[in-house]
């Protein structure tokens, strides 16, 4: 089938065969490409045309009615035509899609590192979960056995997207939270949103053992549960000196975290791997595998302390679960806790309740000493009175690296747009050198 036909556009030029899709107009492809000129609120990939053409692209899809030498393909909507052309390119490949308030990147690369030990898979790189990284992810799919889709959002509508184009045999949600309260204004209108994964879900869904989730109606889907009360649940977690142990449905199993509610997401993993036929064994040695990402609780030894660097993001179930485990860590390592916090963004009304219980938390959690900066600063403040505030970003890395030494783990915890990444590495660069 050809390709204007998929994306319901219409071909100006000669017909040509394409190898590879691109929405980067800079990545070189030795055999001919297909670039998608996308269209967004602060871009116009159709500016980028002839560079894209320079680059190896034999057809441009577009909005747009550009002459330029490369065959085009007219449409009216470049992102609706990347993902039916995705939806087309699948096959028959299995997809696991995964949604959820807080850890889907977790639980896509622990899903993924199981599978692993009996099948071919790929999975959706880094956190590209919008419905741009979703279609790419599945047109970059080859021969393998499953495609393990991780499925974003910011609104209504487009999880249903998502589930539309990836056709999940398996829908994972890891679970509700106040992420995108701001946006969505209550739980049950971002559990609403979340749960539109299952329109489109061919066999099974994967689900925690939570009362909203358990009387959904999931329209002939199966339902699994996993969490406290089912055959999916840890038990016997003990840190360790370079992660943590516990077992589920008595496999023994080393998990490369110290985060404690990574215990659970194992539990979704195994879940998934066995109803995908893998044994026990074989599931434990895929967990073993995995490998914490280098902003979402990684630990780190950066000259004489140690920094457990989260600075991906942060709603407020996830500061609170960070918090709390952290301190079970110092109390393990028998060092003091101090946290570098930054703003938790789109919490809308709640965003100052939420930033005050997280400098009580503080208190009631032990914390020695909290350094916090941005425009939510206060709320820690009132919280946690004896805190150190920033009042400008070029302080924090000085601030660190005064009030920390070697007595101290660090917990660095905030939203990506506050660029805590950086404050990171400026604090490695100083005391590494």
């Amino acid at each position: 089938m050809e390709i204007a036909e998929i994306v319901s556009g219409e071909l100006i030029g000669e017909n040509v065969e394409i190898n590879c899709v691109t929405t980067d107009s800079r990545e070189k492809s030795d055999s001919p490409s297909c670039f998608f000129a996308i269209k967004g609120e602060k871009y116009n990939g159709s500016d980028y045309i002839d560079d894209a053409i320079s680059n190896g692209a034999k057809l441009i899809i577009t909005e747009e009615n550009i002459p330029c030498t490369a065959s085009t393909i007219r449409v009216e909507n470049t992102r609706l035509a990347l993902g039916l052309l995705a939806k087309h390119k699948k096959g028959n490949i299995r997809v696991i899609g995964i949604t959820g308030s807080h850890g889907k990147t977790t639980v896509k690369d622990m899903i993924t590192a199981v599978l692993r030990k009996k099948y071919e898979v790929c999975s959706t790189f880094g956190n590209q979960n919008n419905e741009i990284g979703v279609a790419l992810t599945l047109l970059s799919c080859k021969n393998e056995d499953f495609c393990v889709l991780e499925m974003g959002m910011r609104g209504r509508g487009e999880i249903e997207w998502l589930s539309y184009i990836g056709e999940p045999e398996i829908s994972v949600v890891t679970g509700c939270a106040s992420a995108h309260i701001g946006r969505l204004g209550d739980l049950e209108s971002i559990f609403n949103a979340k749960m539109e994964i299952i329109k489109h879900t061919g066999r099974l869904a994967v689900l925690p053992n939570e009362e909203r989730f358990l009387r959904y109606d999931c329209k002939g889907i199966k339902k699994v549960f996993f969490g406290q009360n089912t055959e999916y649940n840890y038990t016997d977690f003990l840190l360790a000196e370079n992660g943590q142990t516990f077992r589920i449905k008595g496999n023994d199993i080393f998990l490369e975290s110290i985060y404690e509610h990574d215990a659970q997401n194992a539990s979704i993993a195994y879940a998934v791997g066995e109803i995908c036929g893998l044994t026990g064994g074989e599931i434990a040695l895929g967990l073993s595998d995995y490998r914490k990402n280098d902003f979402r609780g990684k630990v780190e030894k950066i000259g004489d302390f140690e920094v457990i660097n989260d600075c991906y993001n942060a709603s407020y179930e996830s500061v609170q679960g960070a918090i709390i485990n952290a301190a079970k860590y110092c109390k393990f390592k028998g060092k003091k806790l101090a946290v570098l916090l930054g703003n938790m963004l789109e919490l809308g009304e709640k965003s100052r309740e939420y930033h005050y219980k997280i400098g009580r938390l503080c208190s009631e959690q032990m914390v020695d000493k909290m350094i916090v900066y941005g425009s939510q600063a206060s709320g820690y403040l009132k919280g946690f009175p004896r805190g150190i505030l920033c009042e400008k970003y070029e302080e924090i890395t000085d601030t660190v690296l005064t009030e920390i030494d070697e007595n101290y783990v660090l917990l660095v915890k905030a939203s990506n747009a506050m660029n805590f990444k950086k404050i990171v590495d400026e604090i490695r660069e100083n005391r590494n050198a």
